[in-house]
């Protein structure tokens, strides 16, 4: 999502993230400790030099830096949760009385779903810039792209991708490694598992 990645995180919204998620203060030190204390050495010309304090981030490489990651993620899935209880995103739902849905967040996939209206793509595109600046990210806005209803005129479809400033594309092609649903014929389209899954049969 961000040209920067874990490795710029600012420290001061992961505390505050863990906070309201109620980590325990002992919790929070040791953690804060543990991002705070990353420094760095240089080998040149084979001999060591001094160690370089690292001003903030999430050390990459290390299993514990993701996870904590992740923890400022969901501070982005509070924010979307809360406009939508407020009425100013509607999200999506199956059914007439089933459960709204406001987005799904899976590791390097995510979807969030509204109306095909000015201002719950506005609202968006606002919550974005939020988080961006509160987490010290650059969001990469070349990935993210929108998709419409194929009720929704193109016309309208390219006004809200304008919006959100990001392509309009005419089906997402996959989504936790599964093929977008509204791409073609559902026989074709999970026919290459299919075949994937005897391939690994036989083998």
């Amino acid at each position: 999502m961000g040209r920067k990645g874990h490795s710029r995180v600012e420290w001061r919204f992961l505390d505050r993230m863990m906070h309201k998620l109620g980590f325990s203060s002992k919790w929070l030190e040791r953690m804060m400790n543990y991002v705070s204390s990353a420094s760095f050495s240089f080998l040149i010309n084979g001999e060591v030099c001094s160690k370089l304090k690292q001003p903030r981030g999430l050390s990459q490489g290390n299993p514990l830096s993701l996870y904590l990651f992740l923890l400022c993620v969901e501070g982005l899935s509070c924010v979307l949760n809360l406009v939508v209880s407020n009425g100013d995103l509607n999200g999506f739902r199956y059914t007439r009385n089933g459960l709204k849905i406001s987005h799904l967040f899976f590791t390097d996939d995510s979807l969030i779903f509204s109306k095909a209206i000015d201002r719950d793509y506005a609202t968006i595109r606002m919550m974005f810039d939020a988080y961006a600046l509160a987490l010290n990210q650059v969001i990469n806005f070349d990935k993210p792209a929108v998709f419409v209803s194929r009720l929704i005129f193109r016309g309208k479809g390219l006004r809200l991708a304008g919006i959100m400033r990001i392509q309009l594309v005419k089906c997402h092609e996959r989504y936790l490694g599964l093929p977008g649903l509204n791409c073609r014929n559902k026989r074709q389209l999970f026919s290459d598992i299919k075949d994937r899954v005897w391939a690994k049969i036989k083998d």
